[in-house]
C-alpha cells in the first residue's frame, strides 16, 4: 500500500511511504479504502521494507476528539522514551469463531521479561492487559495458563516484542482446551521425505475439521493440538523432499499400513495422550511418470495427486502437489507391491478446479506411466463420484 505520510510518530519516512501487507484476512491482510486517513503501526522487515498486518493495531482516523486524544497520548508516549505492550486473552473452543464465540479471561497473570527488566500484570474483566513505561528491550510475554488450557506455543515469535524507546506493541493470546495427542515416531534409517502426523476423528464429527495435521520435527516428535475429546486414528504421511515428489503408503498407530488394522486412541477433555509409533521398513520405491493436460489439450504446469489404496477402497490416503515441465510431464515415487487409484486435479479451489478420471495402477514394481486429462468440473472431483 502507498501512503502520503502526514506525520511520523517514530522513525523517519519521506512524504510517501510503501507498507507491505498480506492479501487477505487469512494471512493478516489489512484492506484499507483509498483516500481515507489512517494511523498505521508498521515494523521493519528483514529486508528493510515496512510491514503491517491485521493484528498491528491500525486505526481509521475520522478527525473527531477521540482520535485527537489518542494521537496526543501516542505523541506523549514517544516523548517519554517509554514503551508499552498490550493485548487481550480470550478463551476459544475447538470450533471456529463463527460456531463458538470467544470469551474474555479475567484475572490471568501476564509476565513481560527482557534481559534487564521484568514486569507482571493481570487481565481485566474484558480480558485486556497492558504494560506501560517499559524500558527498551527485547521482551517475551507469557501468561500463567490455567490447568486444562493452552495456547499455540509453536509460534513463539508471536509473543515477543523488540521495543525501542516510545514503541508500543499488541500481543494477543487465544486459549483453547489442552486436549491433545503427543507422540514420537521411530524412523528407520534411509527414510526420505518430510513426515506429517494427523489425528483423524472416529467418526468424523459434523461441523468440525476432518483431521488435525502437524509436521513431525527432526527428533521424530509431534503434538496434535487442539483436539475435541473423543476417539482418533493417528496417521503418519510421507511428503516430498528436496530430491523429488514422494507418495508412500501412510502408517497408522501402532505401526500398521492398513487403516482397517489401526488402533483407536482416546483423549479426555483437557488431557494429553502419549503414543509411540514405529515406522516399518519402507517397501521398494516405484516410479510413476505423469503426463497431464487440461480440457483443451494444453500441458499442465502443476497438479495435485490423491491416492486411493485399493486394499481399502473409498479411502483417500493423502495428497501431494507436483510441478510439471513445459510439456506437462513429471515424476512421482510411490510404494510398490499394491494396487491403487491416482486422482489428478488442478491446484485451484472451488468452482475453478478441474480434475481427471482416476488412473488405476496394478500391483507391481516396474516403472509405470499415468496420463491425466483435466476435463471434469469441480463438482465431479469428489472420490465418491469417480
Amino acid at each position: 500500500m502507498r501512503f502520503s505520510a502526514e506525520e511520523s510518530l517514530r522513525g523517519t519516512v519521506g512524504p510517501e511511504v510503501v507498507v507491505e501487507t498480506g492479501q487477505g484476512g487469512g494471512d493478516c491482510g489489512t484492506p484499507l479504502r483509498p483516500g481515507d486517513r489512517f494511523l498505521i503501526f508498521a515494523f521493519q522487515g528483514p529486508d528493510g521494507e515496512l510491514e503491517t498486518g491485521l493484528c498491528s493495531g491500525n486505526k481509521a482516523l475520522n478527525g473527531n476528539m477521540q482520535d485527537f486524544q489518542f494521537l496526543e497520548n501516542l505523541r506523549a508516549l514517544v516523548k517519554t522514551g517509554k514503551s508499552s505492550i498490550s493485548g487481550f486473552v480470550r478463551r476459544e473452543g475447538i470450533r471456529s469463531p463463527e460456531q463458538q464465540e470467544p470469551s474474555p479471561v479475567p484475572g490471568m497473570i501476564i509476565h513481560a521479561t527482557s534481559d534487564g527488566f521484568s514486569a507482571t500484570t493481570r487481565t481485566g474483566n474484558d480480558g485486556a492487559y497492558q504494560f506501560d513505561d517499559l524500558p527498551k528491550g527485547n521482551y517475551t510475554v507469557s501468561p500463567e495458563v490455567p490447568s486444562g488450557f493452552d495456547f499455540d506455543r509453536s509460534r513463539d515469535r508471536l509473543y515477543r516484542a523488540d521495543l525501542a524507546d516510545g514503541a508500543c506493541t499488541r500481543l494477543n493470546f487465544a486459549l483453547k482446551p489442552a486436549t491433545r495427542i503427543r507422540g514420537r515416531v521411530i524412523v528407520p534409517s534411509g527414510t526420505e521425505g518430510n513426515l506429517f502426523a494427523a489425528a483423524v476423528p472416529v467418526p468424523v464429527k459434523q461441523g468440525e475439521t476432518s483431521e488435525r495435521r502437524v509436521k513431525i520435527d527432526e527428533s521424530g516428535r509431534f503434538d496434535l493440538w487442539p483436539l475435541s475429546p473423543g476417539d482418533y486414528l493417528v496417521r503418519v504421511n510421507f511428503t516430498s523432499s528436496a530430491t523429488g515428489a514422494f507418495f508412500f503408503v501412510p502408517v497408522y498407530y501402532p505401526g500398521v499400513q492398513r487403516k482397517t488394522a489401526a488402533a483407536v486412541v482416546h483423549v479426555q477433555e483437557g488431557e494429553a495422550t502419549d503414543v509411540e509409533l514405529p515406522l516399518p521398513a519402507a517397501t521398494p520405491p516405484r516410479k510413476v511418470h505423469l503426463v497431464a493436460v487440461d480440457r483443451n489439450g494444453h500441458p499442465m504446469r502443476a497438479m495435485k495427486i490423491e491416492l486411493e489404496d485399493l486394499r481399502d477402497p473409498g479411502e483417500l490416503e493423502g495428497e501431494v502437489s507436483i510441478g510439471l515441465d513445459s510439456v506437462g510431464e513429471g515424476d512421482l515415487t510411490i510404494s510398490s507391491g499394491y494396487s491403487y487409484n491416482l486422482y489428478g486435479s488442478s491446484l485451484e479451489r472451488g468452482d475453478q478446479a478441474w480434475c481427471s478420471k482416476p488412473v488405476q495402477i496394478t500391483a507391481n514394481t516396474a516403472p509405470v506411466q499415468a496420463r491425466f486429462v483435466m476435463d471434469r468440473k469441480a463438482d465431479d472431483c469428489h472420490l465418491e463420484k469417480n
